[in-house]
């Protein structure tokens, strides 16, 4: 289907109608990807940081990571593996350590 568009002035409206559009799209999509790299970045910096807390906080109370798995109720290796930031822990588990931490500080 096209549309039958007569004048020159129609056609020009139209075509800065659409590149309008255009930059319009492209500058929302640069902003979503600016912001969404802005907010993973700064969750990932506050993940770390509150990792080098626990790590901090169960060295200084002389536990070992098998020790504080096991008072937290989670294997050994899931533990591990969190605190090294290859892996996270589910909603429970990080529930049980932030309860933990409050408690130990």
């Amino acid at each position: 289907m096209r549309i039958a568009v007569s004048t020159v002035r129609a056609r020009l409206t139209l075509w800065h109608a659409a590149a309008l559009t255009l930059v319009v799209c492209l500058f929302a999509a640069g902003v979503f990807i600016f912001v969404r790299m802005s907010l993973y970045r700064a969750l990932d910096q506050q993940i770390q940081e509150d990792l080098a807390t626990i790590d901090k906080v169960y060295r200084e109370e002389g536990l070992s990571i098998g020790s504080l798995a096991a008072k937290l109720g989670i294997s050994q290796p899931q533990l591990a593996n969190a605190l090294s930031g290859r892996f996270g822990l589910s909603l429970e588990s990080a529930a049980r350590l932030l309860a933990w931490l409050r408690e130990a500080a």
